[in-house]
C-alpha cells in the first residue's frame, strides 16, 4: 500500500477517539482526515475531497450517522463510498439501520486496533478489485465497439468488391466488355479482386488472432526478396495512380522474424501508403541496420494522418479513412500491424503530417535473442 494514496475519513465528535484511530492508520501509511460532526464532513467532500472510507459515528450533535449515510446515497459520486460505522451503540435496530442504508461494516466501541485496521484494509481490497472490473469492463465494451465497426465495414466491402468483380465478367460473357479495347476495366476489376483477397486474409488472420491461435515462428528473412515480392503484386495499384515507387533494401539483409507474419504487416503498410498517396506521387521503402536493429521503413507523400487519428493511432484505437481515390477501408490493417509487430518482438513509430505524407517505420531484431 503506498504511501498517501488511499484517504480515510474519520467522522466522531470524541477527540480522543479520534485520536487513538487517526495514530493507528498514519502509521500504515494511509492518509486520514479527522471531522468532529457529519456537517463539517460534508462541507470537506463538497470542496472535492473523495476518501476511500469512511469510519462514521453514530450519536454525533447537529446530524447523526444516519442521516449523513442518507445524504451520501443521494450523491451518485459518494454512494460508492464504502461506510464503516463505528458507535457506542450496538443494539440490533442500529446495525439492521446501518446496513440498509448500505453501510458495508458495523463496530462496536471500544474498537480492537487490529480489527478496525484489518476491517479497512478489507475495504480497500474490494474498492481496487471494483476499479479493476470497472477498467476491464470499460475495455471490453469498447473492444466490441471496434469490433462491431470493423464487421459492418467488412460485409460492405466484401460485397461491393465481389459484387464490382462479378459484374465486371458478366459483362464480358455479355459481350459488354471488350477484354483488348476495355482493358482499364480489366485492371480495374484486378486490383479489386486483389485488395477483396487481401481484406479476406486480413480477416482470417485477425480472427485467428482474437482466438490466440497466432503461433510465433520466427527465422532469418531475406528482406530485400521479401519486399520486392510485395511491391510486385502492388504494381497495378502504383501504375494505376502512377506512383513513382523507390526500394532501397540490401539485398543481404536479413532479419530473424516470422516470415507470415512480416509479410501481412508489410504488405498491409505498403498498401495504406499507395492508397493513401494521390496520383502522381510517391512511396519508397527503405531497409537499414541501425546496431542491434533491423529498420523497414514505408514512407509516402500522400494526405498525412490529421492528429487526432494520430492520438488514436498511439493508443491503439480503430480509425478508417477514405483513399485518395476513394479507395475504402476497414482499419483492420492497421489494427494487424500493431498485434504482429508486438508478437515478432518488434515496435512502429509513425511520423506523419496532414497533407505532406507519412512514414511508418518497424524496428526488428537483428537475430535470434
Amino acid at each position: 500500500m503506498q504511501e498517501s494514496t488511499k484517504n480515510i475519513l474519520i467522522v466522531d465528535d470524541s477527540i480522543t477517539n479520534l485520536q487513538v484511530i487517526g495514530k493507528m492508520l498514519e502509521k500504515e501509511s494511509l492518509k486520514v482526515t479527522f471531522v468532529e460532526s457529519a456537517l463539517d464532513a460534508l462541507d470537506l467532500m463538497k470542496n472535492d475531497y473523495t476518501p476511500d472510507v469512511i469510519l462514521l459515528d453514530i450519536m454525533m450533535p447537529g446530524m447523526n450517522g444516519f442521516e449523513f449515510k442518507t445524504i451520501l446515497n443521494s450523491n451518485i459520486d459518494w454512494i460508492s463510498i464504502p461506510v464503516i460505522v463505528i458507535s457506542a451503540l450496538q443494539e440490533q435496530d442500529n446495525k439492521t439501520m446501518a446496513f440498509e442504508l448500505g453501510c458495508v461494516d458495523f463496530m462496536v466501541k471500544p474498537i480492537n486496533k487490529v480489527e478496525v485496521l484489518h476491517r479497512i484494509k478489507v475495504q480497500l481490497s474490494f474498492k481496487e478489485q471494483e476499479s479493476q472490473l470497472k477498467l476491464i469492463n470499460a475495455e471490453l465494451v469498447e473492444s466490441n465497439k471496434s469490433r462491431d465497426k470493423i464487421f459492418s465495414i467488412i460485409s460492405h466491402d466484401l460485397r461491393t468488391g465481389i459484387g464490382n468483380i462479378r459484374n465486371v465478367f458478366k459483362f464480358i460473357i455479355d459481350g459488354l466488355i471488350d477484354p483488348e479495347e476495355d482493358i482499364e476495366l480489366i485492371n480495374d476489376a484486378e486490383i479489386t479482386a486483389r485488395n477483396t483477397y487481401n481484406l479476406l486474409d486480413n480477416l482470417l488472420y485477425w480472427a485467428k488472432s482474437q482466438q490466440g491461435q497466432i503461433v510465433y515462428r520466427p527465422e532469418l528473412v531475406n528482406l530485400s526478396r521479401l519486399i520486392s515480392s510485395l511491391s510486385e503484386i502492388e504494381k497495378g495499384s502504383m501504375v494505376n495512380k502512377d506512383i513513382e515507387y523507390n526500394e532501397s533494401v540490401p539485398q543481404d539483409l536479413f532479419v530473424w522474424s516470422d516470415k507470415v507474419l512480416l509479410t501481412i504487416t508489410l504488405r498491409n503498410l505498403l498498401v495504406n501508403a499507395i492508397k493513401f498517396t494521390p496520383k502522381g506521387g510517391r512511396v519508397s521503402v527503405i531497409g537499414q541496420q541501425l546496431n542491434d536493429k533491423i529498420k523497414i521503413s514505408v514512407i509516402d507523400s500522400g494526405i498525412g494522418i490529421s492528429e487526432e487519428n494520430l492520438m488514436l493511432l498511439n493508443n491503439d484505437k480503430v480509425f478508417t479513412t477514405i483513399g485518395t481515390s476513394n479507395e475504402k477501408g476497414t482499419g483492420l490493417g492497421l489494427v494487424l500491424v500493431r498485434d504482429y509487430i508486438k508478437i515478432c518482438k518488434g515496435s512502429l513509430e509513425v511520423k506523419s503530417k496532414l497533407g505532406q505524407g507519412s512514414d511508418f517505420s518497424i524496428l526488428l531484431p537483428l537475430g535470434e535473442e
